[in-house]
């Protein structure tokens, strides 16, 4: 997707803070988590969780950094995508 491609360009070449609140918190979100078809999956262990099993509490692998942690990936994301625009969305 030449969007994304263009969107990881224009991270890795500011701050985050030029970025709008959105952009940022979903920056921040794919720095732990990498949506792959039905699976949310932690970017430092690899374990994935399928999305119906998104009210559970996400189990990292044993040697996971992040495995001490109560991590929600899928109700995080979803949080983050409510703020999306709508198609009709007046800019201001």
């Amino acid at each position: 997707c030449s969007e994304m491609e263009e969107g990881m360009a224009d991270f890795s070449q500011h701050s985050t803070a030029d970025l709008p609140a959105l952009d940022r918190q979903v920056l921040e979100h794919s720095q732990y988590w990498l949506l792959s078809g039905i699976y949310m999956c932690c970017t430092a262990c690899g374990v994935g969780q399928k999305a119906s099993e998104g009210n559970q509490r996400f189990v990292h692998d044993s040697s996971c950094p992040r495995f001490t942690g109560r991590h929600y990936p899928w109700h995080d994301l979803a949080c983050i995508l409510h703020w999306v625009p709508s198609q009709n969305a007046v800019k201001v």
